[in-house]
């Protein structure tokens, strides 16, 4: 991802597009998410400083920090931007250099070199940063990097903190419940699974856009399933192909309601006039049994960069109407809409299923 990509967007919408980056790189350099976004929003004016739009570089990184002799730069230590930028005496007094930045050629790697400097600064003979990597709280860590004497700004570290707690920036932070061995006692759920429509191939396919539905929502599908099962959950795959609409939804529900299960899940794809775009996920009724998933779902999904169209009760949609099961149908996103298009081809199709897994059945 460029920072022009963020160019003229909302803080909301940033923080959708960029959150993920920050939740990826924490699991690979420990540094905290939160923080590390908070102080990304902070230094770059969300993306959209001078030097984050020309070098993409979001953290103020000079060409020469600490000597460079940390581990792990994803600098390739020749592009560099020029620019005068405005340094801190004592903490207050203000003045401003010339000085020579970090180019790089992607946000991806800002984070990745900010990090790795973060963990590999060296004061001396000991680690500058010293009890960071790793850290869970915002405010401690903060003060970890405070001590180290990162901001020459004795406002910084307030001012990050009030942009975490602003903007819910925690939620980005990678969880313990999030570790992949999961406890002892967790419920294992029944759950079925199914693609809409009949296949591409079919007398009642899916719609058709940029992408076929009946084509990727059953990847979506299996792949869904294959997560679910891999986590020890009970999945039956009811997906059908009947001989018109009507038929096929009947079998769909035929094959639902012949196994007691805990959740019916429908994977489609959305479709309209080529402007509407985003996620949502359909339940029957507002005291639906299905709507806490839902919501972890939809959730889950916008995390990932679709637009939120939210949790909507549909009661009019055969398969929520006639399962046993409390049901829900995921409209993952729009097919005829190009920006859903390219996201969802970015992210794969095991993304997707991963998100609507973690909504239904999260590892412990």
């Amino acid at each position: 991802m460029k920072a022009i990509e963020l160019k003229g967007l909302t803080p909301d919408k940033i923080i959708t597009k960029i959150g993920p980056l920050f939740t990826a790189d924490q699991k690979k350099s420990g540094i905290l998410a939160s923080m590390s976004m908070g102080q990304f929003i902070l230094e770059s004016g969300w993306g959209k400083s001078e030097l984050a739009q020309k070098a993409n570089n979001c953290f103020g990184m000079k060409k020469n920090l600490s000597g460079n002799t940390w581990a792990g730069s994803t600098w390739d230590k020749k592009s560099v931007y020029e620019k005068v930028t405005a340094e801190y005496k004592n903490g207050k007094d203000k003045y401003y250099i010339k000085a020579a930045f970090r180019k790089y050629s992607s946000i991806e790697l800002s984070i990745a070199d900010h990090s790795a400097y973060l963990n590999g600064a060296m004061n001396g003979s000991v680690k500058r940063y010293a009890g960071l990597k790793g850290c869970k709280d915002y405010k401690q860590a903060l003060g970890i990097i405070r001590a180290g004497g990162y901001a020459t700004s004795s406002q910084y570290g307030r001012d990050v903190i009030k942009i975490i707690e602003q903007y819910n920036l925690t939620r980005f932070d990678v969880k313990e419940e999030a570790k992949k061995k999961e406890k002892k006692g967790t419920k294992k759920m029944k759950i079925n699974v199914h693609a809409g429509h009949t296949k591409q191939s079919g007398n009642a396919p899916g719609a058709s856009g940029i992408v076929h539905e009946s084509v990727e929502d059953r990847k979506i599908a299996n792949e869904l399933i294959k997560i679910l099962k891999k986590r020890g959950h009970k999945v039956h795959k009811c997906t059908s192909n009947g001989k018109n609409s009507r038929d096929n939804l009947q079998r769909i529900v035929t094959k639902c309601n012949k196994h007691k299960v805990d959740l019916d899940v429908s994977i489609h794809l959305n479709c309209y006039n080529k402007s509407a775009h985003g996620t949502e996920t359909l339940i029957f009724s507002s005291d639906s049994k299905a709507k806490p998933y839902a919501k972890r779902i939809d959730a889950n999904l916008t995390k990932l960069g679709f637009t939120d169209r939210g949790v909507k009760v549909r009661n009019d949609l055969y398969v929520l109407r006639r399962t046993n099961a409390p049901a829900l149908l995921v409209e993952t996103f729009f097919c005829d809409n190009r920006g859903d298009c390219n996201l969802y081809k970015k992210l794969g199709y095991k993304k997707i299923a991963k998100a609507i897994a973690d909504g239904i059945a999260p590892v412990k």
